[in-house]
Formats: C-alpha cells, structure tokens, sequence
C-alpha cells in the first residue's frame, strides 16, 4: 500500500519525459483514504459540453465536425463509494477518472439527464492504494499517468482499472 505513496514523481532520462505524478489534491485524497475499502463502482458516462466541442472544432477547422459526424463525445469516470475499514458506517464517495492525468477528488462531478451510470459492487476487499498499484503494476506508470487523446484517454483508464478487478 505504500508503493502508491512512493509513486507521487517518476520522471525518465529522456530530453522531454513528463512528471508521472498526482496533483496535490488527488495525492492528498490517495494519504487520507488509500486504506478505505472499495465497496462499490459507478461507471458514469456523459456527453462533453458543446462549448469544449465548438472549440475543438475551430482549432481543427472543422475536421473534428467532419470526422465525428453525427457522434457524440463522451467522457467516462467512476464514481468509488469508499468505506472506512475503522469504521464501517463511514463512507466517502470520489470521482477517479482520467483527465490530463489521473484526477481523484472529493468534488463529485454534476450530473446532466444525458448522463448514464452503471454501478459494479466490488466482491473482494481492494483498497484505493491496491486499486492504483495493480492499474500502475500491470500497465505502467507512463500509461496510467499521461494523457494521450487517442490511447491513454479516460475510456482506456476505466477499461485498465476494471481489467484489473476483474
């Protein structure tokens, strides 16, 4: 469980390697609830705004609209409800998802009607700290920690993570 702690900096010998690190907020919540329990999963599924869209758009001139045609994007992050392993009627949800880097936070993101959820009850005891460390351990701290919109993106984050649960 301490290796996650131990894993806030990785950084390669390479001329324009990027920090494999946790934002603070997201390295403060892995020290304060990296030993709770992992009870439940809720996949959450909802459209990107229109406005980050539009912009897409113009920065590509037009090729974003061209090539997605009809589609929607969509983002996908979960939703870990959290127990206390002290103290079983203390729970705690987080949003885990995977933004420019892995993004864990208190701050549960709004809800719209297009968003659509699935909630995973988690049948073995997995910690936050083991749920990192397996999705890290099998798959790599630079796939884990770096953003690729077209590899590393948050559909490929929830795929790693559930893999690894089974």
């Amino acid at each position: 469980a301490d290796k996650v702690k131990n894993i806030t900096s990785l950084k390669g010998s390479g001329l324009f390697d990027l920090d494999h690190k946790f934002s603070k907020e997201s390295q403060n919540n892995i020290n304060k609830y990296g030993n709770w329990i992992v009870s439940n999963i809720t996949i959450y599924r909802t459209p990107v705004m229109k406005i980050l869209e539009k912009f897409i758009d113009i920065i590509s001139l037009n090729e974003y609209s061209k090539a997605k045609g009809s589609d929607t994007l969509f983002h996908l992050y979960l939703i870990l409800e959290l127990t206390n392993p002290k103290n079983h009627t203390e729970i705690i949800k987080l949003v885990y998802e995977k933004n420019e880097q892995p993004n864990i936070s208190t701050k549960l993101p709004k809800e719209t009607n297009e968003t659509e959820q699935y909630t995973y009850k988690v049948r073995k005891i997995l910690t936050l700290n083991k749920l990192i460390e397996n999705q890290i351990n099998k798959y790599g701290s630079e796939r884990y920690h770096i953003y690729n919109s077209l590899s590393t993106n948050c559909q490929r984050f929830v795929i790693d993570m559930f893999d690894k649960i089974g």
